[in-house]
């Protein structure tokens, strides 16, 4: 019947991650935010014994390529075949959950239960229907980068330095600055001998302030 749960088995399991199917040109990578879940994807709220479990807890890319043809369409017209389902969201999701994991590893030389890690996927997830958890979308769509910078942050780089005006001698009077850079976030601040600026952070790449007198 539309609407009636089709997450059943070991997907159902309270301990299971269950993955839901995005597809890959559906997301804000490519213009598409929030992104949509694929028709087929599957649709929790199955209950077990009288309790309904929350599946999907998240959703993942599919319609990806891949080396190997699996029988579906070429989608994107280029020299690989395309790989579809949530068969292919899934081991997308593993293939985050073993890099947070190596990350706590590394960084905090601890190994993250599960429990631990199935919230950091969901609280860094991209909500994409009702706000919070749904039995369509789970908690939203996987980001690898929201879930490690959760508790390992990246130290900032510069790449380059612009000026607005070339002409200002630097010192006589205020002048903008422009900064592009790496893993800038909205807490990113420059600094001008040693103080901090005001600062407009544009996006995770770019930066401007102004040098006082």
């Amino acid at each position: 019947n539309t609407g009636t749960s089709t997450i059943v088995g070991q997907a159902n399991a309270a301990g299971a991650m269950t993955v839901g199917a995005v597809l890959y040109s559906n997301t804000p990578a490519y213009g598409v935010n929030p992104p949509t879940i694929a028709s087929f994807s599957s649709t929790g709220g199955n209950a077990i014994s009288g309790v309904p479990r929350n599946k999907p807890d998240f959703a993942g890319p599919n319609g990806i390529n891949t080396t190997v043809y699996m029988g579906g369409s070429n989608i994107d017209g280029d020299l690989f075949p395309n790989f579809f389902g949530t068969s292919a969201a899934a081991p997308h999701i593993a293939g985050v959950a073993a890099l947070v994991m190596e990350a706590r590893k590394k960084y905090y030389d601890e190994q993250i239960q599960p429990s631990q890690l199935r919230t950091i996927l969901q609280t860094t997830a991209v909500d994409m229907a009702d706000p919070g958890f749904d039995f369509t979308t789970g908690y939203g769509f996987v980001q690898a980068d929201s879930a490690l910078r959760s508790f390992a942050s990246p130290k900032p780089s510069i790449e380059s330095l612009k000026l607005a005006d070339t002409s200002i001698v630097p010192g006589s009077q205020p002048i903008s600055v422009t900064v592009k850079g790496n893993y800038l976030t909205s807490e990113t601040k420059l600094l001008f001998r040693g103080t901090p600026l005001p600062t407009n952070v544009l996006s995770n790449s770019l930066v401007t302030a102004t040098i006082p007198a």
